[in-house]
């Protein structure tokens, strides 16, 4: 199987963790432990996949141009969700939203470079990051100062959930493979 096609779908994978991970801190309440266990694991396989991805052969190298920078964080952010077991669900809460105010910013970069290439959706990818975004900085910041860790974590959902279906999205959408073609020049076509 193709490297860039390996990326894409383990990166889509590890992507689904997370939005399974949002839907999940959505519905029920976990205890501080099982969130630090949790995010810590899904943060070192989205940081896998991401180094993974970018060292792929990818044609247009948009989806996973930053994914050096952001794997290496997300690997790191996972070692210190589980090895630090002294983490506050806020202190928690501020890591994750650090983490998706990055990666909206990245994904703006994304749809800048995808305008470039001339796709045609990279309105909506710019879109998606700025809300994603929106919703990181409204973690970090916590300007109510008077929520309470329900609605800490119901936040944390919404922003993994919006976070984890813009990757899905943007990597389906971006990544490209070269098409081997027997006597025609070089083309190019969606893994999807």
């Amino acid at each position: 199987m193709n490297v860039v096609k390996q990326a894409k779908a383990i990166y889509i994978v590890a992507s689904a963790v997370f939005l399974i991970l949002g839907v999940a801190l959505l519905i029920g309440k976990p205890t501080a432990l099982v969130l630090r266990i949790l995010l810590g694991c899904a943060f070192l396989l989205v940081g896998a996949s991401k180094i993974f991805g970018f060292f792929s052969n990818d044609l247009y190298k948009l989806a996973f141009q930053f994914d050096l920078a952001m794997g290496i964080l997300s690997v790191l952010v996972g070692i210190v969700l589980l090895v630090r077991g002294s983490l506050q669900p806020q202190t928690v809460s501020g890591i994750a939203g650090l983490y998706v105010m990055a990666e909206s910013m990245f994904k703006i970069q994304t749809a800048l470079d995808a305008k470039k290439f001339g796709m045609r959706k990279w309105v909506s990818i710019l879109v998606a990051a700025i809300v994603v975004g929106a919703v990181g900085v409204l973690i970090l910041l916590n300007p109510f100062e008077r929520l309470n860790v329900r609605s800490i974590l119901i936040l944390m959902g919404i922003a993994f959930v919006l976070n984890a279906s813009q990757n899905i999205w943007t990597t389906a959408y971006t990544v490209r493979v070269k098409a081997k073609k027997k006597h025609v020049e070089e083309k190019y076509e969606d893994y999807l």
